[in-house]
């Protein structure tokens, strides 16, 4: 039995077309705070949903933690083939920065949990804090 959502209302959207509503459950689970990655935000990374998405993860835009997460304070980055924004916001120069360099040394153990084949422990115990 598939544990893959269905009929969610973002299925039909192509990369980069994705909007960031409160309504979208694609934030879910694991949150990755700043200690764990040494970049100054949360990052939510993400599992495959659909054959034709760039894999991805989720960026807060908001470096205080205490601040309420609205869908127009995050961002969505691409992991590979190249580190980009792919919807919302973009972050500033200087938290891209740290991003870029971050999602670059672990992209391996970043893509394999897109990809599956990690389990959220198995990907917090390969990450390297920059």
């Amino acid at each position: 039995m598939s544990t893959e959502p269905t009929g969610h209302p973002t299925d039909h959207l192509v990369p980069g077309d994705e909007p960031l509503d409160a309504e979208d459950d694609r934030i879910w689970g694991l949150c990755l705070e700043r200690e764990s990655t040494g970049v100054p935000t949360e990052v939510w990374p993400l599992q495959r949903r659909r054959v034709d998405r760039v894999p991805r993860l989720e960026v807060s835009l908001e470096q205080d933690p205490t601040v309420v997460r609205y869908p127009m304070r995050l961002c969505a980055l691409s992991i590979w083939p190249t580190v980009e924004v792919v919807s919302g916001n973009a972050p500033s120069l200087e938290d891209m920065i740290f991003l870029k360099a971050w999602i670059e040394r672990d992209r391996e153990a970043l893509l394999d949990f897109w990809e599956k084949r990690i389990l959220p422990r198995e990907l917090v115990d390969r990450l390297v804090t920059i």
